[in-house]
């Protein structure tokens, strides 16, 4: 059973009045503000809609992507803000085939949290996946 099915505009904070964070965020800076509805879906099944930003691949399979809202979020358009994407990791051993220009949907378990890489924030959503469409 899946708690609630998302678009990526519902998990923007800046679309409750909130401050936006920069792109990159210092771990050590301040703690991030997270809307309380995002943040009752923590560790819940989500479904969640949107574009896939393949990020790396492994044996001609994606083991990590972004999800976005629209596909002007990427390299050829605008560059996202921390709160317009999901990162998705694929359980070890497992991948699936590119699908850029396709609207998807991930379904699996949403974690909301600073993902820190190398002292520095990355991002503030995660998806542990289950299956996509």
């Amino acid at each position: 059973m899946v708690a609630a099915e998302l678009t990526l505009p519902h998990v923007s904070p800046g679309l409750y009045g909130q401050s936006k964070l920069p792109e990159y965020v210092s771990a050590t800076a301040r703690p991030h503000a997270t809307p309380e509805d995002v943040q009752a879906l923590n560790k819940q099944k989500i479904a969640l809609k949107g574009y896939m930003l393949p990020l790396r691949t492994e044996d001609g399979k994606v083991v990590e992507f972004l999800v976005m809202a629209n596909q002007a979020l990427c390299c050829f358009g605008a560059v996202p803000k921390i709160t317009e994407y999901v990162s998705v990791r694929m359980p070890e051993g497992r991948g699936v085939n590119e699908l850029k220009d396709i609207p998807i949907t991930v379904f699996g378990t949403f974690k909301v949290g600073a993902i820190v890489e190398n002292d520095y924030v990355v991002g503030l959503y995660e998806i542990c996946l289950l299956y996509t469409s």
